[in-house]
């Protein structure tokens, strides 16, 4: 990564206190301190992220009856700098005096501009809510004031005293900079320039459709079949319904007959996943340690090359961008990568469109309003299929955060509550939650943002950075999310960073790994169901306990005992890692084995049924590393095996008919007839919806037998009544006892979702 677009914070705020010192050595004043932090500012910090000269000196008219003026110090967009004599802020009576300028001359001032008015009609006229905001800095402490045009409101930040210009203080001030100069991201204004609707949207769309149609590439196919797949199990998918939507992207009527409704689907989602790695990678980059760098200036700055760029999106898809600022996991087994295989003229030009209307865009603001960005990514997941009645059957909705957050107070989840069992002894740090259909991941960072509150409650704003490390090393363990849609988790794992950079976790990272704990599994089936047989071909009449993996390229074979023990996990990592040094499979497997201490069978087993087989995907097509994350995913399920305390969520709402896998459909009704006996008649096994058999597989698999053993799901509001669900209502399920504590009735809520709905909350009893 160029050193070019990066501010090390840490030494620009040294350089900053530098200069207080000198203009205190010489007795200067205020202009004196200006013209030196303005210096190290422009050099270390505005240069590198292509912010644009200040107005210094910006007169604003004061007069009422009498003409007078003030001066701005510097004026970036509608931020406000305010300089000081070194040490004043710490002075109450010097604080309050520049405060009040601010409020009562500088920023009024500011308000009767014909450009600011300007600005803030079109910002309203677009729902946007503006800010105006004042800095006050005398090289040593900072104070914020905020105006707001919506509410004409002032907001003081701190309340009292003034903050200490550290790395934390000074991230503030460049991200409030920024923003001066970039779109708000707003969900309106973003669906606008990004939603099926739009231009960048139509021709990406159609240019991707048209590549996957005829690829170049081998591997193009393989990503395909296996996305299929896996989609499969998620949504009643059917090309036939899909392609309806083919004339919202600009498909004319005389292309529908021809349009292949899956691949249309794959092009919107792989559109839709490119913004947001894009926004994701840019939000993990301004929070990197102790500096600030923006990876969109660096793909401005190769856009016009096209084998730059390709080169910039390889390490951005490949995860290696992610790695570079220390998220470890958020590209993993990545479907959505094809593109860089069939890149050529057609595709820069739609790739270049989106990153160059997305640099515009403030992500600054991602941070500093979690429930508006939430909103922006529910709006674009639903806005992938513009039509309701397709989205009703696909079952793609997305939870209000109201709900959520009723959901999860009902279940004792929340900062009072937290407070309380701090009372009591207990971290609620320690407490476990999982949202096994995570979806755009509602619940889990509403979750995160009770658990900000509970700190800031605890702490004040400033809460110890010692303090917020370790809180978001636990959250990044006990906060865990699944999902086989790989939209889904895009949407949740970009959602969930910024959950942690918005309730102030992210930052105190200091440069070690964090893993967003939001995987591709399948929460229903476990490893354990797709049990098999190992020959061991160098071991006469030798076996092995083994799992079947099942993908389109090829069958695997693993040890149970490394499954049931975890082992096979970490194993998984390393050999991730072998594939990226093509070490071949005999050096491999002897390392793993001591490593592991494996008895000989299962090495043999690793090797012939596992690694090598990667190797010569790899190797022939690329699709070794790829499917790690798949086969991991098979897995996932069985290492968290009674694990959480809590376990909140909307389940998918499929019925039984509808799954259009039928390996998929075959295991399901196992579980649901012989296994949990939810339906005892045949004629109601096709009726039975997926949601049921959520809520009772979760309770089993996942709920620790110690803990609080709570679930929370928004259901189906058949529950009440229809037939294959009366053994559920009457409690007579097989293996599992589970007391209902109560249900949210939500039949006159409208609008909500395509069905009556209703929220169920029951504890696991002994």
């Amino acid at each position: 990564m160029s050193a070019n677009f990066r501010v090390n914070l840490i030494e620009l705020r040294d350089r900053i206190r530098e200069k207080a010192r000198e203009v205190e050595a010489i007795n200067g004043n205020e202009e004196d301190l200006r013209e030196r932090i303005e210096q190290e500012l422009r050099i270390h910090a505005w240069n590198r992220l292509n912010v644009p000269t200040p107005r210094y000196e910006y007169r604003v008219d004061l007069g009422t009856y009498a003409k007078s003026y003030g001066r701005i110090d510097a004026l970036y967009g509608l931020t406000i700098f305010e300089y000081k004599v070194p040490r004043t802020l710490r002075r109450t009576h010097k604080r309050d005096e520049a405060i009040r300028k601010l409020k009562e001359e500088y920023i009024p001032g500011l308000l009767e501009e014909n450009w600011v008015k300007e600005q803030l009609a079109l910002a309203k006229a677009r729902g946007l809510s503006p800010r105006i905001l004042g800095i006050i800095i005398d090289g040593y402490n900072v104070v914020f004031v905020e105006y707001s045009p919506e509410t004409k409101r002032y907001t003081v930040d701190p309340e009292i005293g003034s903050y200490d210009l550290d790395e934390d203080v000074l991230r503030k001030v460049i991200r409030a900079v920024i923003a001066s100069y970039k779109k708000k991201l707003d969900a309106r204004v973003l669906a606008a320039d990004f939603g099926y609707e739009s231009s960048t949207a139509k021709r990406a769309v159609k240019v991707f459709y048209r590549k996957l149609s005829s690829p170049k590439s081998g591997r193009t196919n393989v990503l395909f079949n296996e996305w299929v797949r896996l989609v499969s199990q998620a949504y009643p998918i059917s090309g036939e319904e899909l392609k309806e939507i083919a004339i919202h992207y600009g498909f004319s009527r005389a292309e529908l007959g021809s349009i292949d409704g899956v691949k249309l689907f794959y092009a919107i989602q792989t559109y839709y996943s490119l913004i947001l790695k894009l926004l994701a990678v840019e939000v993990a980059s301004r929070f990197y340690d102790s500096s600030v760098i923006t990876f969109t200036e660096q793909l401005r700055g190769v856009i016009s090359d096209p084998d730059e760029l390709k080169r910039w999106l390889e390490l951005l898809e490949d995860g290696t961008a992610y790695s570079w600022y220390g998220i470890k996991n958020f590209l993993e087994g990545e479907f959505f990568s094809w593109y860089l295989d069939e890149w050529d003229e057609d595709i820069y030009y739609v790739v270049k469109e989106i990153i160059s209307e997305l640099a515009n865009y403030d992500v600054e603001m991602l941070t500093l309003d979690l429930s508006a960005a939430r909103d922006m990514f529910k709006l674009l997941y639903e806005e992938l299929v513009p039509r309701k009645e397709v989205r009703q059957k696909l079952g793609i909705y997305t939870t209000p955060d109201w709900l959520a957050e009723l959901v999860l107070k009902q279940m004792g989840i929340s900062p009072e509550e937290f407070l309380k069992l701090k009372e009591k002894g207990v971290d609620p740090f320690n407490l476990k939650f999982l949202d096994p259909g995570v979806g755009t991941g509602t619940f889990l960072t509403i979750i995160i943002q009770m658990l900000g509150k509970y700190l800031r409650q605890l702490y004040g704003e400033s809460i110890p950075a010692n303090v917020a490390r370790e809180a978001l090393f636990k959250v990044t363990k006990n906060v865990v999310g699944f999902d086989i849609d790989t939209i889904a988790i895009l949407t949740a794992r970009t959602c969930y960073l910024i959950s942690l950079a918005t309730v102030g976790l992210l930052q105190h990272k200091h440069g070690l790994e964090i893993e967003l704990p939001v995987y591709m599994a399948n929460s229903v089936i476990t490893a354990e169901e797709m049990g098999s047989k190992i020959l061991i071909r160098q071991i006469p009449g030798a076996t092995l306990d083994g799992v079947k993996i099942s993908t389109t390229v090829n069958d695997f074979l693993i040890p149970k005992r490394l499954v049931v023990e975890g082992i096979i996990m970490t194993i998984l990592s390393d050999l991730k890692d072998y594939l990226s040094s093509e070490a071949s499979p005999d050096i491999v497997v002897e390392e793993i084995a001591t490593k592991y201490e494996l008895t000989k069978g299962e090495a043999y087993a690793l090797r012939d049924y596992l690694y090598s087989i990667l190797f010569k995907l790899e190797k022939k097509k690329g699709l070794g590393k790829v499917l790690i994350p798949i086969i991991r995913s098979h897995i996932l399920s069985s290492i968290f095996k009674g694990y959480f305390d809590f376990i909140v969520g909307n389940p998918p709402w499929l019925a039984y008919r509808y799954i259009a896998s039928p390996e998929y459909q075959k295991v399901v009704k196992a579980l649901i007839k012989d296994y949990y006996k939810l339906v005892l008649d045949e004629h109601l096994m096709t009726h039975m919806e997926m949601a049921t058999l959520f809520l009772v597989r979760c309770a089993d698999l996942y709920l620790n037998p110690k803990g609080s053993r709570m679930i929370g799901f928004v259901m189906p509001r058949a529950i009440f009544s229809a037939d294959q669900h009366d053994r559920f209502r009457r409690g007579e399920i097989a293996r599992v006892n589970l007391d209902v504590l109560m249900i949210i009735d939500l039949k006159d809520v409208s609008p909500l979702f395509y069905v009556p709905a209703c929220a169920v909350i029951a504890r696991r009893a002994s």
